[in-house]
């Protein structure tokens, strides 16, 4: 029996806003209209695992909405300050794929690691404390504190 993360189907099906390049006829994968014919310069929210295709072929570009400037600046200003998940959940994950700046996103990833650490080693853990975590930052507290908990059982 196959295990099915739920993580790898909700990111499957998060939509990214993308503008078309040019005409593309009989798009059937937006919905209900199986042979939709859409124009170029046309907004779309398409699913996460086709944009990756479009992009590498030049079909489409991000839309301005799904790199926001005022989104990054407020990361680039206090980048545990800034709710990830309420933003996009999987954050790091789809802007690592889609995005051109890699090297920020590490810089902002690790900072904001390190300033949530400390939740690691906390006594009382709740729901609360990993709220504005996007969904990798969170996996990686909840299993570190997992192994911390283990760790302080059998060792301390």
């Amino acid at each position: 029996m196959t295990y099915y993360d739920i993580d790898d189907i909700m990111l499957n099906e998060q939509k990214i806003p993308i503008t078309f390049n040019h005409t593309v006829l009989n798009f059937g994968l937006l919905g209900s209209r199986a042979c939709k014919t859409i124009s170029a310069g046309k907004k779309v929210d398409a699913p996460y695992f086709l944009v990756g295709f479009l992009l590498r072929n030049g079909h489409c570009n991000l839309s301005s909405e799904f790199n926001n400037e005022k989104v990054m600046e407020d990361i680039r200003a206090k980048p545990s300050a800034v709710d990830l998940r309420s933003v996009c959940p999987y954050f790091f994950y789809l802007h690592s794929i889609l995005a051109d700046s890699n090297a920020l996103l590490a810089e902002f990833f690790y900072e904001r690691i390190g300033d949530y650490s400390p939740l690691i080693l906390k006594d009382t853990f709740s729901e609360d404390d990993v709220w504005k975590l996007e969904m990798t930052e969170r996996q990686l507290i909840i299993r570190a504190r997992r192994i911390f908990q283990r760790f302080k059982i059998f060792f301390m």
